[in-house]
């Protein structure tokens, strides 16, 4: 499957967030996005999602894909433990693969079961990444996926995350060259638009 993404725009209160991005990839690539902070990067995904529309422009592929997605904020259910946030997309609510996902992602087996209120940031993190990589679909998007781990866990993440891909699509959202490498993606650079439109 090809996707692609022709001429997208976007501004918000006049001012432009997003100009004439085009870009395409196809089934089982890795698409690193990158830019300085305001650029656009989240917007971008959320368009790709279905969650936002772009003012002008096409998107080619998407709209029959089942996707999951790592948003910049974790938006975990807070009573529930990390498995059990893990597993939610799954079948049956099977917790088995969570909890291997999870050990993989180096959270620890105590912290494993406790809400996920009481973690710390970097393992709500990594919960977040599990349960978007665990989900069925076709393409995965992950806005900062590494944000608040430290190097150890960065590189577990980066496995996890190739690892688990399978085929599937990935978009990784990145403003770090050091995590884009880890990835071994084709790279798209978003330039800071910032015009009035």
């Amino acid at each position: 499957m090809n996707f692609s993404v022709r001429g997208i725009s976007k501004s918000y209160q006049g001012r432009r967030v997003l100009n004439d991005v085009s870009f395409s990839f196809s089934s089982s690539d890795r698409l690193i996005i990158m830019g300085p902070s305001g650029c656009g990067k989240t917007t971008l995904c959320r368009i790709l999602a279905g969650l936002e529309r772009p003012d002008s422009g096409t998107l080619q592929g998407f709209d029959l894909l089942r996707l999951s997605m790592v948003f910049q904020e974790d938006r975990l259910c807070s009573h529930l433990s990390a498995v059990e946030n893990a597993a939610l997309p799954l079948q049956k609510k099977d917790t088995a693969p969570a909890f291997e996902a999870l050990t993989k992602l180096g959270v620890t087996k105590e912290d494993l079961s406790k809400p996920v209120v009481q973690l710390s940031g970097g393992q709500k993190r990594r919960a977040a990444l599990a349960r978007a990589m665990l989900a069925p679909g076709e393409l995965v998007i992950l806005d900062e996926p590494f944000k608040g781990l430290d190097a150890e866990n960065r590189l577990r993440a980066a496995s996890f995350i190739l690892d688990m891909q399978q085929g599937r699509s990935l978009i990784c959202v990145t403003h770090e060259a050091v995590e884009a490498d880890l990835l071994h993606g084709k790279t798209l650079l978003l330039p800071m638009s910032g015009g009035i439109s």
